[in-house]
C-alpha cells in the first residue's frame, strides 16, 4: 500500500471524515441553495477536492467556530441563557430569561494595595418590558438599539461617578415584577445596599420598595481586607488572600445578555471594553 503525503492523508481524512459531519449539520439546507445565511455557511465548510491545505485548514477551523458557538449557546441555555428546541441556530430570550442588564463596578488602581488585585464587584436585573419572544431578528422579542441605548443612557446617568463601599453583608431585593429575581450584591451596611438598589430601580423606572430588600445571614466570620498572616506555595509564602475585603469600588460598566454569544456593551466606564453604546471618562 502506497502512504500518501502527509498533506493528501490530512485531506483525505477531512473528505470522508468531517464534510459527512458538515452535512449532517446543515442537512436542512441543500448544497446548491444560497438564499439563507446557512447555505453559504455549509459550502463555505465543505472541502473540495481541489482545495489548497491552507483553504482545507481555514474550513476546518470555520467549522469548528460554528461548533464551539452552538456549544456555548446550549451552555447558556443550561445556565439561563436558552435555546429554543426546534429552532436551528435561532436564539431566543424566553419568558424565564429576560434581557440580563449587569452593571460593574471595581476598586480604583490607585487603592489597591501591593501584592493584591482590584475587588470587582456587580449587581444585575432581568427587563421585564420584553416577556415576549420569538426567533432571534423578528420584532419584540429583544430590545431594539435604540431601546438598549435608551437604557444606557439611564444608567450613565445614575452610575457615572458612582461609588459605594463593598463589604461582607450579602443584601437581596426581590421584586420579579419589576426585573429583580434576586438580584444580589455585598455592601458595608444597608445604607451603602440601599443608595445601590434605589438607582437600579430608577434605571428600571420602578418604585423602590423597602420591604423588598433583606439582608442574608451575617457570616461566621468577618471581613478580612488587609490580612496580616501568610500560606505557604508551590515556591515559598505569599500572603493570606482577603475574604468579603470592605472596599469602595467605582461604576465601571453596564452590559445586557440578549442571547448572543457576546453581550451587548451598554457603558464603559473602563475604557477597555469594545463597541460600548455609550463611553464615559
Amino acid at each position: 500500500m502506497t502512504v500518501p503525503s502527509p498533506t493528501e492523508h490530512f485531506q483525505d481524512s477531512i473528505r470522508r471524515i468531517l464534510n459527512p459531519r458538515v452535512r449532517q449539520h446543515f442537512k436542512d439546507v441543500p448544497l446548491d441553495d444560497l438564499s439563507k445565511d446557512r447555505g453559504h455557511l455549509k459550502l463555505a465548510c465543505l472541502h473540495q477536492d481541489k482545495d489548497s491545505i491552507v483553504l482545507t485548514v481555514g474550513r476546518l477551523l470555520f467549522f469548528i467556530l460554528l461548533k464551539l458557538e452552538q456549544l456555548a449557546s446550549l451552555v447558556a441555555a443550561s445556565l439561563g441563557g436558552g435555546v429554543e428546541d426546534g429552532l436551528k441556530d435561532q436564539y431566543v430570550i424566553r419568558a424565564n430569561n429576560l434581557p440580563r442588564v449587569t452593571i460593574n463596578f471595581s476598586q480604583s488602581a490607585a487603592s489597591v494595595p501591593k501584592g493584591t488585585y482590584p475587588v470587582p464587584a456587580e449587581v444585575s436585573f432581568r427587563l421585564v418590558e420584553f416577556v415576549k419572544f420569538k426567533k432571534l431578528g423578528e420584532q419584540g422579542n429583544v430590545p431594539s438599539e435604540a431601546e438598549l441605548l435608551s437604557i444606557a443612557n439611564r444608567i450613565r446617568n445614575e452610575f457615572n461617578d458612582f461609588s459605594f463601599v463593598k463589604g461582607d453583608e450579602l443584601y437581596i431585593y426581590k421584586s420579579s415584577l419589576d426585573g429583580f429575581f434576586g438580584s444580589q450584591c455585598y455592601a458595608n451596611n444597608q445604607a451603602e445596599a440601599e443608595k445601590l438598589f434605589k438607582r437600579l430601580c430608577r434605571v428600571t423606572q420602578k418604585t423602590y420598595r423597602p420591604e423588598f430588600l433583606t439582608k442574608s445571614q451575617q457570616p461566621a466570620k468577618g471581613s478580612n481586607t488587609r490580612p496580616t498572616g501568610s500560606v505557604q506555595t508551590y515556591n515559598g509564602t505569599k500572603s493570606e488572600p482577603r475574604w468579603r475585603p470592605r472596599v469602595r469600588v467605582n461604576f465601571a460598566n453596564a452590559v445586557c445578555d440578549v442571547g448572543l454569544m457576546m453581550p451587548v456593551v451598554l457603558v464603559d466606564a473602563s475604557g477597555l471594553l469594545a463597541n460600548p453604546l455609550l463611553k464615559v471618562s
